[in-house]
């Protein structure tokens, strides 16, 4: 069954949309490019000396020379490689591809800790990819100097926990573009406890009342977070607060200690503590969310009945794309979970591919 598109009626740039099917290394300079039906690839070092961090990456450019519109990339939570792989797919080297077959360059990186960049996997989270990725933008000119390209216009892509990182920058860059791909636009802590219920739907060994139990007693933990995000001192608040919960047998000492970490010193924190009704975007350049149907760790419903609000308020930069039967990375599947990502043939499905490239043809 093909994928098909859940439209608003404000977005009009598909009623004429036209969907087509689209159709070895060398050595410079000690430097490795990539000949790919004449799109050239090239290692980007940029170095964050205050945290003593080498971010290493791929610039992708249609042709050696010239001047083209840049789209960098900005992956979701967790350690990721430049091309965001998972399993035997790299969604992000497969859009990267696409998007130099019509004109555009991408630039991606490996996150802190992970493929050739230094630093911790365990320092990563939202405020260190913020602070990454602006390092990135600032080193634009650079970059144009030293290859001999120019930059006409650039825009971010990003995934996920990456999408929320795209949308802070735009807050203080001369962004052109957004596309942001299965990101949350609802308060995190509700966003959570959906995803949650959804995951834990898939396994029979829990019954609905341990279920139930742990829903609730992750919306109190979320609830005293949010309460308390802002004091020193949360890790042993919260610790304290966990113990004081009727948690039945699902809860340990140990498991405490590692929700704890998880929740207050990696990226869950800034989903949960995230708001984007108090973020103060203002997309002043056009930006397109995407989602899948069949998402259900960012499940869509939210995100849009948001989205729908601010389209009330004279935003027309603000477009979204809802598409049937995809997962949270865009994929054609049967139940959305997590586990099946490696499983399903594509690394990303070819209407998501095709929406992002009409989009951008019309932004140019």
């Amino acid at each position: 069954m093909r994928n098909s598109l859940t439209l608003p009626h404000r977005i009009s740039f598909f009623s004429s949309l036209v969907v087509l099917l689209l159709s070895g290394p060398l050595m410079i300079s000690g430097q490795s490019i990539t000949n790919d039906s004449l799109h050239f690839h090239r290692t980007i070092e940029v170095y964050n000396s205050e945290d003593s961090v080498k971010l290493v990456g791929t610039l992708s450019c249609p042709d050696s020379i010239g001047s083209f519109p840049l789209a960098i990339f900005i992956s979701g939570s967790g350690p990721q490689d430049r091309y965001s792989t998972i399993g035997k797919h790299r969604p992000f080297l497969t859009i990267s591809q696409r998007l130099n077959a019509i004109g555009i360059a991408t630039l991606s990186f490996d996150d802190r800790g992970t493929g050739q960049s230094t630093g911790s996997i365990f320092s990563s989270g939202m405020q260190k990819e913020l602070k990454d990725h602006q390092l990135i933008i600032h080193a634009i000119p650079d970059i144009e100097a030293q290859y001999n390209v120019r930059f006409t216009k650039f825009g971010l892509i990003g995934h996920s926990l990456g999408g929320m990182v795209a949308l802070e920058l735009s807050k203080n860059n001369p962004v052109d573009f957004s596309i942001l791909l299965a990101t949350p636009f609802e308060k995190g802590s509700e966003l959570m406890l959906k995803q949650k219920r959804n995951i834990e739907n898939f396994y029979q060994e829990l019954s609905v009342e341990e279920k139930e139990m742990s829903v609730r007693n992750m919306r109190r933990i979320y609830e005293f977070v949010n309460k308390n995000k802002d004091d020193k001192s949360l890790d042993s608040l919260l610790f304290e607060e966990i113990n004081r919960m009727d948690t039945g047998n699902l809860y340990t000492t140990e498991f405490n200690n590692g929700l704890v970490h998880k929740i207050t010193q990696t990226s869950l924190f800034d989903i949960i503590t995230h708001d984007p009704k108090e973020a103060g975007y203002d997309f002043a350049s056009p930006t397109l969310f995407i989602y899948g149907s069949k998402d259900i760790q960012v499940p869509p419903e939210g995100s849009i009945k948001n989205l729908n609000r601010i389209s009330q308020d004279t935003i027309p930069q603000v477009e979204y794309v809802l598409l049937s039967g995809l997962n949270h990375l865009l994929q054609r599947c049967k139940s959305g979970h997590p586990l099946d990502y490696f499983m399903i043939d594509e690394p990303i499905n070819e209407m998501a591919i095709r929406v992002m490239i009409e989009w951008l043809k019309l932004k140019k």
